[in-house]
């Protein structure tokens, strides 16, 4: 597979980034990212376009989450 992968990068057909990735993925070694793009392997840190878990307001206290969802619906439909 490593062969194919600096194949590819040789003729155009991957970039950088692809071959950053394939070190991720262990198709490539850090050695051979190094011997083939020139540039030395930096490990990847987190994103920080990674979007956040979202979270969900809370019922009101006491009250079951089934039973706030629907007094919230029945209160939209009634105003209707």
């Amino acid at each position: 597979m490593d062969e194919m992968v600096i194949q590819f990068f040789n003729m155009g057909f991957y970039n950088v980034d692809d071959m950053k990735l394939f070190v991720q993925v262990q198709w490539i070694t850090k050695e051979q990212y190094k011997e083939t793009t020139g540039i030395d392997y930096a490990t990847p840190l987190p994103s920080s376009d990674d979007p956040e878990p979202v979270q969900s307001e809370a019922p009101v206290e006491g009250t079951p989450a089934s039973e706030a969802t629907s007094e919230i619906d029945d209160a939209e439909v009634n105003s209707k």
